[in-house]
């Protein structure tokens, strides 16, 4: 008797012994592809205060035509859109080459080679950019004489983005690269706080999710 009941014991233990143990959940990885990368800055970074947003337009023309040594033109008169009284300037140097073109109707451009000025009725100079191979815009998008946007091209980015910064594990497809970043002072604080970057192609995203416990 006590042999066929250790004899039904060990067996009991053989076959508990044999069955397998459950693997632990897998963790998930997912991807996704995006037209740009947002984030929030760890820090807020003061927006340049050294650009001319702010200033008078007619100061900026006077200080150019002075500085450049330009002739201006006789204005041209023109109608704009919806009939109202707009001019045209051009501003030639000592060879008789434009080199700043000045256009007022609704509002007021001044063009002088890859740059340019913008203000609204009160005169302020609210938008500049430069369109040449390191180009950068410059906004004030309330009207309160400070920068509110810069927006820039890889090309003026000191130093380059990383894109750690972004995600932890992001590519840009198809050989592209970082197109253009944009800064953005969402309260109009003074400080920069959230960044959003393009690229030439697409960004992938990899992400992996820790199974539940």
């Amino acid at each position: 008797m006590k042999l066929a009941l250790i004899v039904a014991l060990g067996l009991v233990a053989v076959g508990c012994a044999s069955e397998p143990e459950p693997e632990p959940p897998a963790e998930v990885v997912t991807t996704r592809v995006a037209s740009m990368l947002q984030r929030k800055l760890p820090s807020a970074i003061a927006v340049p205060t050294d650009s001319v947003i702010g200033g008078s337009i007619d100061a900026l023309v006077e200080e150019r035509t002075a500085a450049l040594e330009l002739t201006p033109r006789q204005p041209v008169v023109k109608l704009g859109p919806n009939g109202e009284r707009c001019f045209e300037q051009s501003f030639d140097d000592a060879e008789g080459k434009e080199i700043m073109r000045r256009e007022k109707c609704r509002g007021d451009a001044v063009r002088i080679g890859t740059l340019s000025y913008s203000a609204g009725t009160s005169g302020k100079i609210d938008h500049v950019a430069d369109r040449g191979k390191k180009a950068f815009e410059l906004f004030d998008e309330d009207g309160d004489g400070k920068v509110d946007r810069l927006i820039e091209s890889a090309e003026h980015l000191v130093p380059a983005v990383n894109l750690v910064d972004f995600a932890p594990d992001v590519t840009i497809l198809d050989g592209g690269k970082v197109a253009t970043r944009e800064r953005v002072d969402r309260d109009h604080d003074g400080r920069f706080e959230l960044e959003t970057i393009t690229a030439t192609t697409s960004f992938r995203i990899r992400s992996t999710v820790a199974p539940a416990p």
